[in-house]
């Protein structure tokens, strides 16, 4: 969520003109960096974020590769937060660390007790209070705070024939990174484009960021030597043609359906962002995460009242609401109901067990699980040729996660 605009703090240079004014701030691209300093509003422009995004960031700005910059998307996760070593899970912490006293030992547990005075999102963030020791990741630069396997990534001495099935963010990430290792890479993806779940956000102005960073990748595919497929189911006479050594699917999550009387008359939160949706005056969004919260705020930019209802289901750490999005809330008056009962949706709104609340459209966020299906098949059509899974369709996460995995697996093919 855009909340204060990049380069939020570029207004001092006026009132102290006699003085160098050095601005740090969301600043993610060279563009902005040139306005600023040719508008006299600034002299010098520092980074932080950025420069775990991209530490090439000024190397490729004096190369005039501009294009190929991971623009920083300030989710955060790179501090506070991090990945969970297991299974890449993003978690998050939004709380800072209490330093311990002379000779006292730092305190990892996270303390996950609400505090009884708080109410709605305050509450909920309360419930992360305490650092959650965890390694940091960042969304668009997998290798940042990665650990390198003991003696390095293993050398590439024969260069195999890989076969990558899904073209969404970590099939992309994982064809780069095969080729920039110099294997054969065939990317397959049955739709006519890139992008995968991750094209919604050329209908979400907040998500420009994201946006970029697909298209980034698509540059990246581009200008490899991968032998791009779109249009391209995954079937046992294209597994035959290629003959790949190995094959890395990415074929993504399956939407969890929403189990209440009447789901049929709610949509998924990624079908509000085609242009075709009719929201009406009033709507309502179920489930209380970041997804469903950057929903509701979507719909409430268009001018739609909107009421989040979060139901009583475990919070998701890699999702919840974070202190921007609660003011974004907060400044556009959505109200963001805890602990509802469903009981019912219907053609005129949602029936809970602490009320009606009427909608002309209802949306919903119940999760999602890794395509094992999908995946199975195509084991089954390969035969002895391995298949390895990548990005949701192993451990259905988001962005940060997808790259990460795919990355890795790209990387230890030798």
């Amino acid at each position: 969520i855009d909340v204060f605009g990049n380069g939020q703090n570029a207004y001092v240079k006026e009132h102290v003109p006699e003085m160098l004014v050095n601005v740090v701030g969301a600043i993610n691209n060279p563009e902005e960096c040139d306005r600023l300093i040719a508008d006299g509003k600034v002299d010098l422009i520092s980074m932080a974020k950025q420069l775990h995004a991209d530490v090439n960031f000024a190397n490729k700005c004096k190369a005039g590769q501009a294009d190929d910059i991971n623009r920083c998307v300030r989710c955060t996760y790179c501090y506070p937060g991090g990945v969970d070593k297991e299974d890449f899970r993003v978690v998050l912490a939004p709380k800072p660390m209490p330093m311990p006293k002379p000779g006292e030992k730092m305190n990892m547990e996270p303390k996950m007790t609400a505090d009884p005075n708080l109410k709605g999102l305050k509450a909920f963030h309360s419930r992360y209070a305490g650092p959650i020791p965890a390694m940091p990741v960042c969304t668009v630069n997998p290798e940042y705070g990665l650990k390198l396997p003991e003696g390095g990534w293993p050398v590439v001495e024969t260069s195999r024939k890989i076969l990558v099935v899904g073209g969404g963010i970590a099939g992309m990430m994982a064809a780069i990174t095969a080729s920039d290792r110099f294997h054969q890479v065939t990317l397959a993806e049955a739709a006519p484009s890139l992008g995968g779940q991750i094209n919604f956000t050329e209908h979400a102005a907040y998500k420009e960021d994201l946006w970029n960073y697909r298209n980034l990748l698509i540059r990246r595919v581009e200008k490899r030597r991968i032998d791009l497929r779109l249009n391209t189911p995954v079937t046992p006479e294209l597994i035959a043609e290629i003959q790949p050594e190995l094959i890395l699917a990415a074929v993504g999550s399956i939407r969890k359906p929403l189990e209440v009387p009447g789901a049929e008359h709610a949509v998924h939160i990624l079908d509000i962002y085609t242009p075709e949706f009719a929201p009406g005056k009033r709507a309502v969004v179920i489930g209380g995460g970041m997804y469903a919260c950057e929903a509701a705020i979507h719909l409430a930019e268009q001018g739609t009242e909107v009421t989040v209802l979060k139901t009583r289901t475990p919070d998701l750490k890699d999702s919840y609401p974070t202190p921007a999005t609660e003011w974004k809330l907060e400044t556009l008056g959505i109200p963001y109901v805890e602990d509802v009962d469903l009981l019912e949706i219907t053609q005129g709104g949602v029936q809970t067990a602490g009320g009606f609340y009427p909608a002309d459209a209802v949306a919903y966020y119940a999760g999602s699980r890794a395509n094992k299906e999908l995946v199975a098949a195509i084991t089954d059509m390969a035969g002895a040729i391995p298949v390895q899974s990548i990005g949701d369709c192993k451990s259905a996460g988001n962005v940060a996660t997808g790259i990460r995995n795919a990355y890795v697996a790209a990387m230890e093919i030798h």
